[in-house]
């Protein structure tokens, strides 16, 4: 039995950008300027928003700790 080809483009939103997206949000950014980081416009950002529920998790969690202040301690030997 033959499998079946997937037919039209790849999805524009997958786990780079959606992480991408949530560390500009985190850090201050506007929607307009992390969809632009991104490299998406805000129509697929408010597509996925709406239809998508882990996109919709991460982002409402970068929402949340945008005035949190975080701490990277990194050794270098």
């Amino acid at each position: 039995m033959a499998t079946k080809n997937s037919v039209g483009r790849q999805p524009k939103v997958n786990i780079k950008i959606i992480n991408k997206l949530a560390d500009s949000i985190s850090h201050n950014y506007t929607i307009s300027d992390g969809c632009q980081y991104a490299g998406i416009s805000r129509q697929p950002f408010y597509r996925h928003l709406n239809s998508n529920k882990t996109f919709a998790k991460e982002i409402a969690t970068a929402k949340e700790n945008q005035n949190k202040v975080t701490f990277n301690f990194v050794t270098l030997r």
